[in-house]
């Protein structure tokens, strides 16, 4: 957990130096820049490797998850201009399911949890604000941290005869590349992206511009 921490704040202080930069600028009153979204997603990369890989040791195995509460993230986005913007995300996901032998008998029980925070660039393919409900198609990529634990149980009468560690840690780098994705609304809207890494293969949320003034068009610096 403390590597999550040690990232988090590396990236809040890094894009925040950013977000300070381009508030110095000219010509940013009335422009909304801030931009805070919660999102859903689906099968990312820590879900679909929770639902692949073998528990460990001699003959218990992995069964399929019998609960998923999916990719759940907060990202923070800060316009650089109308065209780029700069994020943090954390986020979270878990997994529960049964450990079973080779011949399908039940052993015991699995838990899997990760945490996620990463930082990420974003970008404007087009945008039409003059629509009553207008459209931003954009892409983003991002890279982080992510940590967490698998947690095994066994039943009782299998607990001496398996030697699978009951808590293994779960720590590597995660990306994610969404190449297309598209929200509507002005200031409260609903966005859906389509991509693969840590979010997952297919994520949509709602996301608001905190503020007084008008979201900053992809023409403007």
């Amino acid at each position: 957990m403390r590597p999550i921490i040690y990232t988090l704040c590396f990236l809040v202080c890094s894009v925040g130096h950013m977000a300070a930069q381009a508030g110095s600028q000219p010509d940013t009153a009335n422009k909304l820049r801030r931009e805070i979204g919660i999102g859903f997603g689906l099968l990312s990369l820590d879900q679909v490797r929770g639902i692949t890989m073998e528990a460990g040791l001699y003959s218990s195995r992995k069964d399929l998850p019998v609960r998923m509460t999916g990719a759940l993230f907060l990202t923070y986005r800060h316009y650089l201009s109308g065209m780029f913007a700069v994020a943090v995300c954390v986020g979270m996901d878990n997994q529960v399911g049964y450990l079973n032998a080779e011949n399908g008998t039940r052993l015991g029980s699995y838990k899997r949890e990760v945490y996620t925070a990463a930082a990420e660039f974003f970008w404007v393919y087009e945008q039409d604000l003059d629509e009553p409900w207008p459209a931003t198609v954009y892409g983003l990529a991002g890279i982080g941290y992510t940590g967490g634990h698998s947690y095994f149980g066994y039943y009782p009468q299998f607990s001496n005869n398996y030697t699978i560690p009951y808590n293994a840690r779960i720590s590597h780098f995660n990306v994610q590349v969404t190449p297309v994705a598209v929200r509507f609304g002005r200031r409260i809207g609903v966005f859906f992206e389509l991509g693969y890494g840590y979010k997952g293969l297919v994520c949509g949320g709602i996301s608001y511009f905190p503020g007084r003034g008008s979201i900053i068009a992809v023409e403007e610096k």
